[in-house]
């Protein structure tokens, strides 16, 4: 982003007619400013300065979500690519528990490399290695992950970020705990999220095997995936109307520890998985059950986890739409339906979304307990079964998606701001005692529910606020 400096010294363009698009193209906004803060004093005064810097403003990062949420028209989008360092570890080398503090622009994937060289791992890899820790501390996420949740929240130990004042605030579990897991619920409509600190563990390789499965009857493809994961720590996979690509991961024992597949291979099979991801259409060879003849892998999760580089409008672009169950018992029912749903409508329509992308979800943490968020409810596991499609832009996938949130929401799913397409007011409820409305777009505010008296005391709590801009 080119562009002059302001009195504040934000580097930033004022340019109505400018359009920003997330990666794949699919949605589009047009603020009135784009700013790229050099450090904290710049987010600060963006914050505070609502005549040169008009509401809604948003933090954005790599813009991998899949919704209007990044929606700011005739508003501000603060890019929080310069906020990208590795603060550090922190605890002592040798526990099973250490902290890494990140800022919000670090990619998952820049993460899991950082702490790879230095031993240390997260339990949480998600597929999409671009999104940013600040991108994934206040939404909805998923991964098959070993050993550990899957999803980002259930380890942040603190965080930080600038409230609707332009006050610096730092949350920590220990002190502020059901404050910290509102933040984390509210779709960054509390504030900017500036860094957040995550538990992480010595690094351990997992074994991978693949599997190639017909659909035939669907109950009893599900049956049998059901049976792939009870025999190991956990399963992803890719659902066609034709065939199912699954992965089983297992914890590697230490002793195998020098027992790493070849980074080549490795790559290779990253760049498979990318293929059948991104257009996630199974490939013949996988009908042709040939994944049979692959080894097992012995890997670090985050090496075969895929980036996304930059598209054009006639590539391939991977969408999804998100929906989480909390009830692991209806898994068998939900793919039979999922996939019954998508045989009739492309009967009727002449179009089905490519595959559905299958993850196993460890609930943990106090996040569960939340009745905010997709994972609230007990401790427990959940399943995501998110439809594929590779044109964000067809109009035949959006009315496939307004059609199909009803039919999952009847059958417990939990949605998502980021990462459901095409939701309707009443399909989300978001909490008014966490949002403020320097941060709410248009598309946010018809989700909000009314707010409970006296909720804004217990939030605004002084003990709360590290310091404020004037102290700076």
């Amino acid at each position: 982003m080119a562009g002059g400096e302001d009195a504040a010294g934000l580097v930033d363009k004022h340019d109505t007619s400018i359009d920003l698009a997330t990666w794949h193209l699919g949605i589009k906004t047009r603020p009135a400013r784009v700013v790229i803060p050099k450090d904290l004093s710049e987010v600060i005064a963006a914050v505070r300065d609502e005549e040169t810097y008009p509401s809604p403003l948003i933090a954005v990062g790599a813009m991998h979500s899949v919704t209007r949420c990044v929606e700011a028209n005739q508003g501000t989008v603060l890019y929080m690519t310069g906020f990208n360092r590795i603060i550090g570890l922190a605890g002592a080398f040798d526990s099973d528990v250490q902290v890494v503090r990140a800022e919000a622009g670090v990619t998952m994937a820049a993460l899991h490399a950082w702490l790879l060289a230095r031993q240390r791992e997260l339990s949480f890899s998600p597929e999409i290695g671009d999104a940013t820790v600040g991108g994934l501390v206040t939404t909805m996420c998923k991964d098959s992950s070993v050993n550990g949740p899957g999803h980002l929240c259930a380890l942040v130990e603190a965080l930080t970020y600038v409230d609707h004042e332009g006050n610096v605030v730092r949350l920590s579990r220990e002190k502020d705990e059901d404050a910290l897991e509102h933040y984390m619920c509210s779709y960054s409509t509390q504030g900017i999220t500036l860094d957040a600190t995550l538990r992480c563990r010595p690094a351990a390789l997992i074994r991978t095997r693949f599997h190639s499965l017909m659909v035939g009857n669907s109950r009893k493809l599900a049956e049998r995936m059901l049976k792939l994961r009870a025999a190991c720590d956990n399963v992803w996979a890719v659902i066609t109307l034709d065939g199912c690509y699954l992965e089983q991961r297992w914890a590697a024992p230490g002793r195998t520890l020098h027992r790493t597949s070849p980074r080549l291979f490795l790559a290779i099979m990253r760049r498979i998985r990318y293929e059948l991801i991104l257009v996630a259409a199974v490939p013949k060879m996988v009908l042709w059950g040939t994944w049979g003849w692959l080894p097992d892998l012995y890997h670090h999760r985050s090496l075969l986890v895929n980036t996304y580089p930059a598209v054009t409008a006639q590539q391939a672009r991977l969408d999804f739409s998100y929906y989480e169950y909390s009830d692991i018992s209806r898994f068998a029912e939900v793919v039979e339906g999922a996939l019954r749903f998508a045989r009739d409508f492309k009967r009727d329509t002449g179009f089905a979304p490519s595959g559905f992308g299958c993850y196993f979800v460890k609930r943990e943490g106090a996040r569960a307990k939340l009745l905010a968020g997709a994972y609230s409810g007990s401790e427990g596991w959940s399943f995501v079964m998110d439809p594929l499609c590779p044109d964000p832009i067809d109009p035949r996938w959006l009315a496939y998606c307004r059609a199909f949130t009803p039919w999952a929401i009847a059958r417990g799913a939990r949605t998502s701001l980021t990462q459901t397409k095409e939701l309707l007011p009443g399909q989300y409820a978001l909490d008014s005692r966490y949002v403020r409305p320097r941060f709410l777009t248009p598309y946010y505010a018809q989700f909000v529910t009314e707010v409970k008296p006296g909720a804004e005391a217990a939030i605004r709590s002084p003990d709360r606020i590290c310091y404020t801009a004037a102290a700076q």
